[in-house]
């Protein structure tokens, strides 16, 4: 049996399960005390100062890093979307109007392709309860948690424009992506035009095969009308971020005091390994299904039970290749096994076939230094990819084609299981089953430590404890997961329980399966003006130099 439900309950069901969870910021109007939080209110005192006695933008900020151009920082003049989140995010979390725009564009994505409201519902909560999503903003990182949050809405407006090619899809087609890119965060900016391309591929190759010439320069027009209409949207900071890029860290004007002068200027953009630093090693995406498969975050608090005397404390979990992580990359078996259980019963379906290639091509792009042959190719040769750090970035784009294809392999299991299938569901959770079991054994000859562990042999031997028990800690969470969805599972094929109830379960398992994750990342919430306050108060320090009225410099040796 399947109750009617109004497709606007579910995205209303969003907004108030994201209230609750981001209660600190939405009913009590705090503020995650991340560390850029807290330094980007350093970074921009003195210029609201100038702004508050001239009246005018300030266009440079000469007390950051000996003196550092801003003008390309400086929000969007034109009216969009974003400036009606940015006037209302002054009333309620900017964070939670992101979320819930981010979830409702997932729910609206996922019903355009067919899905029911159960997947569609499942995905768009998969979507938005994301643990790195979550380390984005928690971090500082606003820019690129809103770029990606606009993700489903480029996608649902560019698949409806490649289907039904006219002006006013292509309207809301350069509105989307036009808006993505005045987050100034070119680096999803990127993977989302890929994206873009990818989805209009097999149309443009469906048309050409057709000979629908007629079409295929219309659509072309088109296309290329929505691209200029979205750089005009953006044209405010991406030009002017354009023109200031050859004077940047990672632009053609890149000063290396190390090497001979002859060496100057032949490079554009940054240094490989620089850029490189946190790419993901192929081993590392056993943290999709064990939080602590490389001990998690680098700053941990330790609620476990061999070390009482630790208990609540921050220790170093990370022990992975990167040099240092501040999130979760935890998927989840439920997750991921919904994906395996979706590419199978949609193989013949274009779409889903192009999304399957563009997931794995930006898996292998996140191996960075660890797949060089491969990630140079676009390094040495792609146009302004040189600009671009941390490979590992891609995940973000990659985890929203996952939550996409586990609401189809929620769909499959819901509407469209047939006895032939069994066999195949069995199969899956067996291969899941005899993964945790394989790493259960070989997790005894792990090394559970990282390059930068400089501690006395005592402290590591505790540190390596501490990152054993969280390693096996996950292995149990991991097989009891698997043994509530097996469960359901089962007492579905055997009638014991409905679709629609197995669909209800299992986005509940989901949840909780993911805010659980989220919580294991400390998030200290602050009162704006109270964080500021307490971290830029005046010392004797600073008393002392403003006597002085001349002009000069300060270097901060230490207090």
């Amino acid at each position: 049996m399947k109750f009617k439900i109004p497709d606007y309950v579910f995205p209303l069901a969003i907004a108030v399960l994201m209230a609750v969870l981001l209660k600190p910021m939405v009913l009590d109007g705090l503020s995650p005390q991340g560390v850029d939080v807290i330094g980007s209110k350093g970074q921009t005192h003195q210029l609201k100062e100038y702004q508050n006695e001239t009246g005018k933008k300030a266009l440079y900020n000469p007390y950051l890093f000996g003196g550092m151009p801003i003008y390309f920082r400086i929000p969007p003049k034109a009216i969009s979307v974003d400036t009606i989140f940015r006037y209302i995010g002054q009333l309620l979390s900017d964070t939670y109007l992101w979320y819930v725009f981010g979830g409702w564009g997932m729910f609206l994505l996922l019903r355009f392709l067919g899905l029911s409201q159960l997947p569609s519902f499942f995905g768009a909560l998969g979507f938005v309860l994301y643990p790195h999503y979550q380390a984005l903003w928690a971090e500082g990182h606003f820019m690129k948690f809103r770029a990606v949050m606009i993700i489903p809405w480029v996608t649902l407006a560019s698949t409806h424009f490649f289907r039904t090619p006219n002006l006013y899809f292509m309207g809301l087609f350069a509105l989307a992506w036009g808006n993505q890119i005045r987050t100034q965060h070119y680096q999803i900016v990127f993977y989302t035009a890929i994206l873009i391309f990818v989805i209009g591929l097999i149309p443009l190759i469906k048309m050409i095969r057709e000979k629908e010439w007629r079409v295929v320069l219309k659509t072309k027009l088109l296309t290329l009308s929505g691209i200029l209409i979205a750089l005009a949207i953006a044209s405010q900071p991406l030009f002017l971020a354009r023109e200031y890029l050859p004077y940047s860290a990672r632009g053609a004007h890149t000063v290396n005091l190390k090497s001979p002068e002859t060496e100057q200027n032949k490079k554009a953009g940054v240094d490989f390994k620089y850029a490189t630093n946190w790419s993901t090693h192929p081993t590392e995406l056993g943290t999709w299904l064990f939080p602590h498969f490389y001990g998690g975050l680098s700053g941990l608090k330790y609620n476990g039970d061999s070390y009482p005397s630790l208990r609540g404390k921050t220790i170093p979990g990370y022990w992975g290749y990167m040099p240092f992580t501040q999130s979760y990359e935890y998927m989840g078996p439920l997750i991921l096994f919904l994906v395996i259980l979706g590419i199978f019963h949609q193989l013949k379906n274009k779409y889903i076939l192009v999304l399957i290639g563009l997931g794995t091509f930006l898996i292998f792009l996140s191996f960075g230094r660890h797949f060089e042959s491969f990630y140079s190719l676009f390094f040495d040769y792609l146009p302004f990819f040189n600009k671009f750090r941390a490979p590992m970035m891609s995940i973000t784009m990659t985890y929203f084609i996952i939550t996409l294809l586990a609401s189809f392999g929620l769909e499959f299991l819901m509407n469209h299981v047939k006895k032939k299938d069994v066999r195949l569901i069995i199969w899956i959770m067996s291969i899941f089953f005899g993964f945790g079991l394989l790493c259960w054994f070989l997790s005894s000859g792990f090394s559970f430590t990282h390059s930068n562990d400089s501690y006395g042999a005592d402290t590591i031997r505790i540190i390596k404890g501490i990152r054993i028990e969280l390693f096996q800690n996950d292995l149990i969470r991991y097989l009891l997961i698997l043994g509530v969805v097996s469960g359901l599972l089962g007492a579905s094929l055997m009638g014991k329980i409905n679709q629609y109830v197995l669909g209800i379960l299992l986005t509940g398992v989901m949840v909780i399966d993911l805010t659980d994750i989220q919580m294991k990342k400390p998030i200290q919430y602050s009162d704006v003006e109270k964080l500021e306050r307490k971290n830029f108060r005046k010392s004797a320090l600073d008393n002392f130099l403003q006597k002085d009225k001349d002009l000069f410099r300060i270097f901060p040796v230490g207090k």
